[in-house]
């Protein structure tokens, strides 16, 4: 399975794990990712502003107030606007209708206080209320073609998107991805669990023919030290995690092994770049 990296709607990245390096991010969080699509879509992806599991079950009053029913279901979390008036509704599961009638669209103030509602009679919403800064929606899913009479039986077979912009991009299925450091192999037993310190160095003596180095970098330059954890050890090798993101280590590849060197100490190279331990 492929994790795709979006920044907006661009791709930035694809990894093959849940718990990975990612370029530009800082490792040890967890960031939530859209999971490739097994049909091989492609395409602008928007972010889906609904989290399919706050759903309750009911419908908004045009009070503002909640009346619980097993056919409606309603986002129990408030939708941050970011400014934006125009928003989109779609499903993968079936094409999206909205009855306009208990099928609402509630907006908020930056307080979350009620300003107001109005019909979901249609997949694109305009807001009608200047300011809005958090909405909430209803969905009377017999309206949208349940016949059970329970909207928990719906909910089981049909997705739901809410983007913002006037047009419905791939439904995209998300999943949280762990980050971490990028990691090398050092073959050399470590102790588990310690730090250790990594010395980056650009342009180092052999690296490239005397002469061919920058102005100023002969004998190397931009010296850097950079801490690392061990990860774990087994057969005379060891795996380090550095501290930091892909950023500060430009170049190289994570699962990449150190050299011995004649000295006893250790060095890994890419291009005219060199990490030591």
């Amino acid at each position: 399975m492929n994790y795709k990296v979006y920044q907006g709607t661009e791709l930035k990245q694809t990894v093959t794990s849940k718990t990975a390096v990612m370029n530009g991010l800082q490792p040890n969080k967890t960031y939530v990712f859209g999971v490739q699509p097994d049909n091989g879509q492609t395409g602008a992806v928007g972010a889906n502003l609904i989290v399919q599991s706050d759903f309750k079950y009911g419908y908004i009053f045009g009070d503002g107030g909640v009346h619980s029913t097993s056919i409606d279901f309603y986002s129990e979390n408030y939708i941050d606007t970011n400014g934006e008036t125009v928003f989109t509704f779609s499903s993968p599961d079936y094409v999206f209708k909205g009855d306009g009638i208990t099928d609402r669209l509630a907006m908020y103030d930056s307080n979350k206080k009620y300003l107001g509602y109005q019909p979901l009679n249609s997949a694109t919403q305009t807001l009608s209320i200047s300011n809005v800064a958090y909405i909430r929606f209803c969905i009377n899913s017999a309206g949208e073609g349940n016949t059970t009479g329970r909207a928990s039986d719906w909910l089981a077979n049909h997705r739901y998107k809410l983007e913002k912009g006037s047009v419905a991009t791939t439904y995209v299925t998300t999943t949280s991805v762990t980050t971490r450091g990028i990691r090398f192999n050092i073959p050399k037993t470590l102790t588990v669990g310690s730090t250790i310190t990594l010395r980056y160095e650009d342009y180092p003596l052999g690296i490239v023919p005397i002469g061919n180095e920058p102005s100023g970098m002969f004998g190397g330059g931009n010296n850097q030290n950079l801490s690392a954890k061990v990860i774990s050890t087994a057969n005379g090798s060891s795996v380090v995690e550095v501290a930091g993101n892909v950023i500060e280590v430009p170049s190289f590849v994570d699962g990449d092994t150190f050299t011995a060197q004649p000295d006893g100490t250790y060095a890994l190279f890419s291009e005219y770049k060199a990490l030591y331990y």
